[in-house]
């Protein structure tokens, strides 16, 4: 690998870092509880916490590569980021939130590999959609 994809590659692994680190919790309560008080600061400052997406759509666009790993990663990036922001809406206005009600009754422990999931899968799927 040479270096003009090591540093891109290593910049997303670190802010997906980030973003792992900041969206803490031992348990599905703690979780949502910590990702509401980042909500409550403002919608903008919430999706801004999600820097990765923006890094990736800055090497879609810089690099002229749309190609199907690429569009997956930002699909998926996407999606968590609107899907959070759904739930944290539904919370903050004691709506029903569905499926989600049965983790919140259950107090489900989250692994603390799940949060650093994304370090991993995100800058492997864009490795691999650069590598010749």
């Amino acid at each position: 690998m040479f270096a003009s994809q090591f540093y891109p590659i290593v910049t997303l692994l670190l802010l997906e870092i980030f973003e792992g680190s900041w969206q803490k919790g031992k348990n599905f309560n703690e979780y949502l509880s910590n990702l509401l008080s980042v909500y409550k600061k403002g919608v903008i400052v919430f999706i801004a916490m999600h820097p990765g997406f923006y890094y990736v759509l800055f090497i879609a666009i810089s690099h002229n590569n749309f190609s199907f790993l690429i569009s997956l990663v930002l699909m998926l990036k996407a999606l968590d980021i609107t899907m959070k922001i759904s739930i944290l809406q539904k919370l903050e206005e004691k709506k029903d939130i569905g499926f989600f009600k049965a983790a919140l009754g259950e107090n489900l422990t989250i692994p603390p590999y799940i949060k650093y999931l994304g370090a991993f899968v995100y800058p492997t799927l864009v490795y691999f959609a650069f590598s010749p």
